[in-house]
């Protein structure tokens, strides 16, 4: 009978396979955490990114559409100047052409003789002719405004107030938007003295075309002076008023010379 040899299996320590086991899986896990952590890192670094892209993205509306607000009330302003502009441009179209009777006499003979006595105002030896020549386009042109216009001007200049001012309410009459003419009236008025009448007839000048500097200004300087003659008045009939309780007798013989 044969006996055989069997070979007894090695065997090895129980702690250096424990440890082997312990090393191995702490290496794994270790880098199965090591893993994680950087997957972890790595999304929340990308939603941070995208966070980041969407508030840009929203900077970017923002600014877009404070740009295109912008915009818009631009093209609004311009929208609105072009308006004004076209409507500045209507209404001195009109008040040319409204004014335009008062440039060009329909006589061509009327239109000459209205030059050459224009060109003859301010020669006072030439006043007379320059005055035969303006009576000349009158009969002519009757109904032309300017021709009564150019006499008031002559006898303004003649000194010749109350005769200008009839001269000027033809015209007027004529031709409502004949400014020259009212700011003419205006003038001889101031002259007489009488500040009031003046100030009506400037307020229509004005009406029809407030570009009259000069005319603004003296019709600025007549209202100041009319409203302090008017205060110094209502404070002189206030003392009047107040010293007078014992006056009754000296009212009485001032109403007598009344009547």
């Amino acid at each position: 009978m044969t006996t055989t040899k069997t070979k007894t299996p090695t065997k090895f320590p129980a702690e250096t396979r424990s440890s082997g086991g312990s090393s191995s899986s702490s290496s794994s896990s270790s880098s199965i955490n090591n893993n994680d952590s950087s997957s972890s890192s790595g999304g929340g670094s990308s939603s941070s990114n995208k966070n980041k892209n969407k508030n840009k993205n929203k900077n970017e509306n923002k600014n877009k559409n404070k740009n295109q607000n912008n915009k818009n009330n631009n093209n609004n302003n311009n929208n609105n100047d072009d308006k004004n502009n076209k409507k500045n441009k209507i209404s001195r179209r009109d008040l040319n052409a409204q004014a335009s009777p008062c440039r060009r006499a329909p006589d061509p003979s009327a239109q000459a003789a209205l030059l050459e006595g224009s060109a003859l105002i301010g020669k006072e030896a030439s006043a007379d002719e320059a005055m035969q020549l303006f009576d000349q386009v009158t009969r002519t042109c009757p109904s032309y405004a300017e021709g009564y216009n150019k006499k008031a001007t002559l006898l303004y200049l003649t000194r010749q107030f109350r005769d200008s001012i009839a001269q000027c309410l033809i015209a007027l009459e004529l031709q409502p938007y004949h400014f020259g003419a009212a700011s003419g009236m205006g003038l001889c008025h101031l002259q007489l003295g009488e500040y009031p009448e003046a100030v009506a007839a400037f307020n229509i000048a004005l009406s029809i075309n407030p570009t009259l500097i000069d005319i603004s200004n003296i019709h600025a300087g007549l209202k100041k002076t009319l409203a302090e003659a008017a205060a110094k008045a209502a404070a002189a009939g206030g003392e009047q008023a107040g010293g007078g309780g014992g006056g009754g007798s000296s009212g009485s013989v001032s109403g007598g010379r009344g009547t």
